[in-house]
């Protein structure tokens, strides 16, 4: 019931809206008494169908009926308006829920298109086509006035629907904004201005050639309004040099002012009907540009947002890291020292079994200590915390260093270490220490993966750069992982039931180090054909502001 009761509610609303639309729009009746050029009740029909639904069709019959009835007009044409005219707006309706996405709100140039081509252009026949053949039944148009009637017909709800519709809609269907002092007072100037302007070219003041080029005035008063206030500001300007403009053609002044009313009315009403979709699709575009920059601004406050969260995320996860490590890495040296003592009899005499086993607890133990100096180095330079020493140093003397400390593992896996240093020496300004580490690092990841074969590292010079390159006769890495090898805690699958030792950091930080020395490690490989990494430091690292560290300052 209650459903019910509001569906009359509504109907008899719709019902005194459409009957005094159409009494308004009577009053121009250029056909007879019922057809005229101005028909506002089409757009109110149009709005309430989108916004209420079909369900309201009865009270825009039931107006249509009354409105028409209550002329001199032969009662049978009100049976046939209230057949045409709920009939137009249902076809309306049906016909923009059909584009899909139609929004009543009209914010989009999209929707503004079709409420105009298939509501303004393609429904209003229906009506027109219904309610000439009413005048033709009962004789109130003769087989040659036919096609005037229809277009006049035709015409008038047109404009109706171009005109009141996107008034109703923007006033009902958009949520309201709190207006401040200032936009108040631009509104009120706007409309000031617009009935003062609308007055001196359609008020008879002037003589109509006179005033003919100054009926362009209306355009620029629309784009003020559709710029300032959007749908709101263009659908209001529009109805109101609409109404001051019927009004005042419709006494005989005015530039459009011809012979007839009708003849007037079909000149204002092409004038308004090109004012008036202008300032819609402007309104539209104004709005989609808006909505795209509020848009994109949201979109960048939360990117800024999620970095931030990001960023210390990072740093919270680094400064765990790097509490974790230090507190780990304390036990195990300790671990590892007394492992030593008992190894070597300190504390009493062991058997050689003893002995052996005490050399694989220290051998895991250094694994884990070496494993947790890799996250520790990570964290460092993940918090900005790893520090630079820089020294003047030969770099293969440092290359010597690494390769020594690697050959016992590449001698206990029957590899062969081949090591190629220039004659010459390669004077570097760098932290040796991270240079070894890196060294290290690749070497040990080289004799991890080549199970027989060479492994060679080689020292050469590229211009300012100093460049080593480790290869090796391994495996080699598929196209697929080679962008994944220098990711943190990323591994390389080397068989069906092997994993690889370690945690996947040492080429992440390997590669880290390289560049906060100033440097770069790529990689080259052939799958079956072995590996090749590539470190290639400057002869002086950068200092903050991009040069290299001693340099002389560049001219300003």
């Amino acid at each position: 019931m209650h459903l019910r009761r509001a569906d009359v509610v509504w109907n008899g609303g719709v019902a005194v809206a459409y009957f005094l639309a159409a009494k308004l729009g009577l009053t121009l009746a250029t056909v007879g008494v019922t057809v005229t050029l101005v028909w506002p009740p089409s757009g109110v029909a149009v709005a309430a169908m989108l916004l209420l639904g079909q369900r309201v069709w009865p009270g825009v019959a039931l107006g249509a009926f009354i409105a028409n009835a209550t002329t001199d007009a032969p009662i049978a044409i009100a049976w046939f308006t209230a057949v045409g005219n709920p009939l137009e707006a249902v076809v309306a309706t049906l016909l923009l829920r059909r584009v899909g996405d139609f929004d009543p709100s009209l914010e989009r140039t999209h929707d503004v298109l079709a409420l105009t081509l298939l509501g303004a252009i393609v429904a209003p026949t229906v009506g027109a086509t219904v309610g000439v053949a009413g005048l033709v039944s009962t004789g109130t148009v003769t087989p040659s006035g036919i096609a005037g009637a229809w277009f006049t017909w035709w015409g008038g709800d047109a404009m109706g629907i171009l005109l009141v519709t996107p008034l109703i809609l923007a006033w009902v269907s958009r949520p309201r904004r709190g207006a401040s002092a200032a936009r108040i007072l631009e509104g009120t100037a706007l409309v000031a201005i617009t009935g003062i302007a609308g007055f001196l070219v359609f008020g008879g003041l002037l003589a109509g050639r006179v005033t003919a080029p100054l009926v362009y005035v209306a355009l620029p008063l629309l784009i003020w309004a559709a710029f300032s206030f959007e749908l709101r500001g263009a659908t209001t300007g529009s109805v109101v040099i609409a109404a001051i403009a019927v009004w005042w053609t419709s006494h005989g002044t005015g530039p459009f002012a011809r012979e007839t009313l009708g003849l007037s009315l079909v000149h204002l009403g092409a004038f308004m009907g090109v004012a008036t979709l202008t300032s819609l699709v402007l309104a539209a575009i104004v709005r989609e540009r808006r909505r795209a920059d509020s848009d994109r601004a949201a979109s960048l406050v939360r990117e800024r947002t999620a970095r931030r969260d990001a960023e210390l995320a990072s740093s919270a996860k680094s400064d765990f890291l790097a509490v974790m490590s230090h507190e780990l890495r304390t036990p195990l040296n300790a671990i590892i020292g007394y492992v030593s003592l008992l190894a070597d009899g300190i504390t009493g005499p062991v058997t050689i079994q003893q002995v052996a086993q005490l050399g694989r607890v220290k051998a895991s133990a250094t694994h884990l200590l070496a494993l947790i100096e890799q996250i520790l180095s990570l964290s460092r330079i993940e918090a900005g915390h790893e520090d630079m020493h820089v020294e003047h140093v030969d770099v293969r003397t440092v290359v010597r260093d690494a390769t020594t400390l690697v050959e016992p593992l590449m001698a206990a896996k029957g590899l062969a270490l081949q090591v190629d240093l220039p004659p010459e020496p390669g004077e570097l300004a760098t932290d040796v220490t991270k240079v070894r580490q890196i060294l290290l690092n690749l070497l040990t990841n080289a004799s991890k993966f080549t199970e027989r074969g060479t492994v060679r590292c080689e020292l050469r010079a590229e211009g300012e750069m100093l460049v080593v390159d480790v290869s090796d006769t391994g495996r080699g890495i598929t196209s697929a992982d080679l962008p994944h090898v220098f990711e943190s805690f990323w591994q390389a699958g080397v068989g069906d039931h092997e994993r690889p030792e370690g945690v996947g950091l040492g080429l992440s930080v390997s590669r880290r180090l390289a560049q906060l020395l100033g440097g770069e490690i790529t990689v080259e490989s052939e799958p079956g054909q072995g590996s090749t990494f590539s470190v290639r430091l400057p002869r002086r690292p950068p200092n903050d502001n991009g040069r290299a560290a001693g340099a002389p300052p560049q001219p300003s």
